[in-house]
């Protein structure tokens, strides 16, 4: 009897142990794949912007901004990815306990769970929706001082992100390969057009964005200090009030 506890606690042991390995092996997996995902990703377009701090004299322009742009053809956050996958698992779980034997069953129970992830097919889009700025044409020529000015939405953000490299350029060829602009696209379709968009590379001086100097970009934030109004008004500059009057009356 007491060599079968024995027998029983090595055996134990050797299986807790054996679930720690499983475990470590599969945490390991995911690191690694989550790393390699996030190393071969491309982040933007080669060449979308080219600049230039030399022999500006000469330039005409200092900025000029042209082509259409999108801000990404696949519009999924993180929250309804996390829906389509939690899907797709359930109904991958529901095969596997109609195909699975007995055995199979028994080690999925007991072995750590592995993460996987399913294919989550994109919802259709036109090329008319993809494109946030289409065919657009800017160019500010030395010295001029240029304000953008529209309503809310109307893609005045947009604008300046194009600028700074942040949106996608869409070609002419992309554009007229697809043809009609309000064809719905499937989800193959859309991530062979965003495979071949982000592999563009614009480095032999065909650069949809051109900068001669230097340039600045400060980004409008709003948020509200944990303080009284007039300390939001007045930002931490000393009390005026004239100003203080005036800045009421025009808001």
């Amino acid at each position: 009897m007491i060599m079968t506890n024995m027998m029983m606690g090595k055996i134990r042991g050797r299986m807790n142990q054996a679930y720690r390995i499983f475990r470590e092996v599969f945490n390991m997996e995911e690191s690694m794949t989550r790393l390699n995902n996030f190393y071969s990703a491309p982040e933007v377009q080669k060449g979308l912007v080219r600049k230039s701090t030399e022999n500006i004299d000469d330039c005409e322009y200092s900025l000029t901004v042209q082509g259409s742009f999108s801000w990404g053809i696949t519009t999924l956050d993180k929250e309804e990815k996390d829906k389509l996958q939690e899907k797709a698992k359930k109904a991958e779980e529901e095969r596997l306990e109609k195909t699975q034997g007995t055995v199979k069953k028994w080690m999925s129970k007991i072995l750590p769970e592995r993460k996987h992830k399913f294919e989550i097919p994109s919802p259709e889009r036109s090329l008319d929706l993809i494109m946030n700025i289409k065919d657009i044409d800017l160019k500010v020529k030395k010295g001029e001082f240029v304000v953008i000015v529209g309503e809310v939405g109307s893609g005045k953000t947009s604008l300046l992100n194009t600028m700074i490299g942040e949106m996608i350029h869409i070609p002419e060829k992309e554009i007229d390969f697809i043809g009609d602009k309000t064809r719905k696209l499937q989800s193959d379709e859309l991530k062979a057009l965003e495979h071949a968009l982000l592999m563009q590379d614009f480095s032999n001086g065909s650069s949809p964005v051109c900068i001669n100097g230097t340039t600045g970009f400060v980004e409008s934030q709003h948020w509200i200090q944990n303080g009284k109004l007039r300390d939001n008004i007045c930002f931490g500059s000393e009390f005026d009030e004239r100003k203080y009057i005036e800045t009421v009356l025009a808001c």
